[in-house]
């Protein structure tokens, strides 16, 4: 089968969740019997902060738990809450468009009209007055009340409104109102345990793995091989985004009417009723037990979503239409599952409202269903698509033009097939889910939940990570650097062995530094500590290039050490030279007398953005060769700035020299361009070599000295 293969060296494949640090219920369901979600409206800014400091200490992180707790605890954002909590305007506007315009502003992409528009919908939703979803799951009542008790009390002392709260009960047998098992076929994230067949992504040679963390995680590499973007940068870091959807269910017209439709085509009730659904009450598929449910089949993880729909292209166990065949089409549209694994989603719903007795076909008054609860990193790609263009219509699943049975919302005249010999049409579909209320909800990781909550919006809340190399051109690039730091990196270790020195920039003086960066507002830089505002310690060192006598022209170097740029004992290392614009925009060296005010990164170095030149310029005339390296530098500032490719230049901080290092500090310092903690790492073929010439040098030399 053909199959997109995910790209191996993509950028960012080696970064790690901490399920620590992402909020709960996303990587494994919390499976508490009732649950209560608590609409909230923040008075001010520093009220909704202040309840987000009092609650921190209970959220509930995704780490496996070794007792089970009686009651958790969550918080979900609106794009209106987050503007209500002080976000700054460039934060907001990176949010995605679906995200800010919210539910109800996409009513008509996701189908929400009629008796499911905005303005049938419970009260608060989809008006702009909910800023947060507080969502508590609890082992019972009476922890459920507790919970909700403390909750209240800290709403109440910090200024925020209750608007509403929506309490859930969940059926047992995992059951919906229905009748059917749910919660079925999730998809298994890399990662978090070896995915049992069925649940993750099917590999090229048959292998099942771990969907990638991108399609549940922002800012982590994606099915596609690209980091899924990030809103608000790494302030979004290890955040999801989730759909919270009350869908009520109509019992009683889908009982009446699957009977009568039983009976006017001579069918089994209950046949007709799994082949609507794609599975059997207790679970089992179709695909695998398409004459009578199977039980024990429904109870085992192992086998229950271990199954295709390519060996039944013309749905003659399960229907082309039925509802989990269209959510979730598998490899059943060709090119093995490229065209199906992009809108995988993590569900987490739970029911409400008490069931409608068996055998009843009367509605009773009862407001019951189920709040549809999911994650994702992309909002339009994942639950947008699969709503509008697999569940609202059935072009993108070849199940012509009829609407999904169930949650389908699309006008006109609309029919569902059972395929066979002679097919049967099951005419008009009733509309058996409304559409109640919901919001578009922001999940951040528990970093950022803390830096929104001490108003350090600009301060990224989570450890920075270089991009990596991610087209087959940027592998092309860094195998072929690779390759010639491995030539030349044997040159430079006997060299400096043999000379007890580097074989360049030998000969330079270090100073204690620091490096003042201020807030560019430049959604480009995110990611990197370029876009972290404050004062670093820093380290200088100024050297001459080939270490030719003070009188002759030299390569000048100007090395920059960020100190704990991304965490402590992780540095950033800026290796810059005096340079002179040269052809095509590049920088090219300048042999110069003495350091010249302009010193940049003459090769390129990358971003998560794109890749830049990092450039400095002293405020002033530089002191001459003999001045500097005499120690005479101190009180010197340099402009730091960046260049992007567009030719577009950021100044983002200030670089002032302070006194000289002594000869032992200055003995042990080891800068090099692999040292990238702050986000910014070598880009191109010199510069992948420099990082192991760089080592090499050095290794020889420290050898040398032992």
């Amino acid at each position: 089968m053909i199959r997109v293969i995910r790209w191996p060296f993509a950028r960012d494949r080696r970064q790690v969740l901490d399920p620590v640090d992402v909020q709960g219920n996303v990587l494994r369901a919390y499976g508490h019997p009732v649950a209560a979600y608590v609409v909230v409206h923040f008075r001010d800014p520093a009220g909704g902060r202040a309840l987000l400091r009092a609650a921190l200490g209970e959220i509930t992180h995704g780490d496996t738990w070794v007792e089970k707790p009686d009651a958790t605890l969550n918080v979900a954002f609106t794009h209106e809450g987050l503007a209500a909590l002080g976000l700054p305007e460039r934060l907001l506007r990176s949010f995605p468009e679906a995200f800010r315009q919210g539910m109800a502003g996409r009513a008509a992409v996701l189908g929400d009209t009629g008796t499911s528009a905005p303005e049938h919908w419970d009260a608060g939703l989809g008006t702009g007055e909910v800023h947060a979803v507080f969502s508590i799951y609890a082992s019972g009542a009476t922890a459920l009340d507790t919970a909700l008790e403390r909750l209240r009390g800290w709403c109440s002392q910090h200024r925020t409104d209750e608007v509403a709260v929506h309490v859930a009960d969940r059926l047992p047998d995992r059951k919906e109102h229905f009748g059917y098992a749910d919660g079925m076929g999730q998809p298994a994230m890399e990662g978090s345990g070896d995915p049992v067949r069925g649940a993750g992504d099917l590999g090229t040679l048959g292998h099942w793995r771990g969907l990638p963390l991108g399609e549940l995680f922002c800012g982590f590499v994606d099915d596609d091989g690209d980091p899924s973007p990030a809103p608000g940068g790494t302030l979004g870091h290890g955040s999801t985004f989730m759909v919270w959807r009350k869908l009520h269910e109509d019992v009683a017209t889908f009982r009446t009417w699957t009977a009568q439709q039983a009976q006017q085509h001579g069918l089994d009730h209950e046949l007709l009723k799994a082949k609507l659904v794609g599975r059997w009450p207790d679970g089992s598929p179709l695909a695998l037990a398409p004459h009578a449910p199977d039980p024990e089949l429904g109870l085992d993880p192992a086998r229950v979503n271990d199954f295709d729909h390519v060996d039944d292209p013309d749905g003659l166990r399960c229907p082309i239409g039925a509802h989990i065949r269209r959510m979730n089409p598998r490899t059943s549209l060709g090119f093995g599952d490229a065209l199906s694994s992009r809108q995988r989603i993590v569900r987490r719903g739970i029911t409400y409202g008490p069931p409608l007795p068996d055998g009843v076909t009367t509605d009773d008054g009862a407001d019951r269903g189920i709040y549809f609860i999911a994650f994702m990193a992309d909002l339009e790609r994942q639950f947008e698509f699969i709503q509008a263009n697999w569940a609202n219509t059935g072009d993108g699943v070849n199940a012509g033009s009829d609407r999904d049975p169930f949650i389908g919302r699309a006008p006109g005249d609309h029919k569902f097939t059972i395929p066979g010999v002679t097919p049967t049409f099951l005419h008009p579909l009733p509309e058996l889910v409304t559409t109640k209320g919901g919001e578009y909800l922001w999940v951040p990781s528990l970093r950022a939940l803390r830096a929104i909550g001490e108003a350090a919006f600009e301060r990224p809340p989570s450890s920075f990570r270089s991009p990596r190399p991610a087209t087959i051109r940027e592998v092309g690039q860094w195998a072929l650097g690779i390759g010639v730091g491995l030539a030349v990196a044997p040159v430079a270790f006997v060299l400096s062995y043999l000379r007890g020195k580097p074989p360049v920039h030998a000969t330079g003086v270090g100073y204690h530094a620091s490096v003042r960066i201020h807030t560019p507002d430049d959604e480009l830089l995110d990611g990197t500590v370029l876009q972290r505002p404050g004062t670093y310690a820093s380290v200088v060192r100024l050297s001459r290039g080939f270490s030719r006598p003070f009188a002759k022209p030299d390569v000048h170097g100007v090395a920059v050490r960020i100190c704990d740029a991304g965490g402590p004992g992780r540095h950033q290392d800026l290796l810059l030279a005096t340079a002179k614009p040269g052809t095509h925009g590049h920088e090219i060296t300048n042999l110069a007398l003495r350091y010249s005010a302009r010193v940049t990164s003459t090769l390129r170095v990358a971003m998560p953005g794109a890749p830049i030149v990092v450039g400095a310029e002293a405020e002033h005339s530089m002191p001459d060769d003999a001045v500097v390296h005499a120690g005479g530098a101190t009180g010197t500032e340099f402009t730091l700035w960046v260049q992007f490719v567009d030719g577009l230049r950021r100044d983002v901080g200030t670089v002032t020299l302070g006194d000289p290092l002594d000869p032992a500090e200055l003995a042990d310092l080891h800068f090099t361009i692999g040292n990238d903690d702050g986000g910014i790492r070598p880009y191109g073929v010199l510069n992948d070599a420099r990082v192991l010439v760089y080592r090499a040098s050095w290794a020889g030399r420290s050898l040398r000295h032992r």
